[in-house]
């Protein structure tokens, strides 16, 4: 069986810079939402895909949050791969 993974690619469109790349890591995007200025991810990661992580983006503020902690965003790769630990 087979499946498809939407890893997700957040590139801001005024300038052209890449704030998140996550096409490297085999994470899925399960769901998005804006909320106020902040970007609401909901992701998985293969070959488990069971469970999911939030990640609050503040692309303003260079920073995400995950489970409460903030982090600057150019880290978000590697915060997330330490939550699989």
């Amino acid at each position: 069986m087979s499946h498809w993974v939407h890893a997700p690619l957040l590139i801001d469109t005024e300038t052209a810079e890449v704030l998140l790349d996550l096409r490297d890591g085999l994470w899925d995007l399960r769901g998005e939402k804006e909320e106020g200025r902040a970007i609401l991810l909901t992701l998985a990661r293969y070959p488990d895909g069971n469970k999911e992580y939030e990640l609050l983006l503040h692309p303003h503020a260079g920073t995400i949050a995950v489970g409460g902690c903030e982090y600057p965003l150019a880290r978000a790769a590697e915060i997330l791969n330490a939550a699989l630990s």
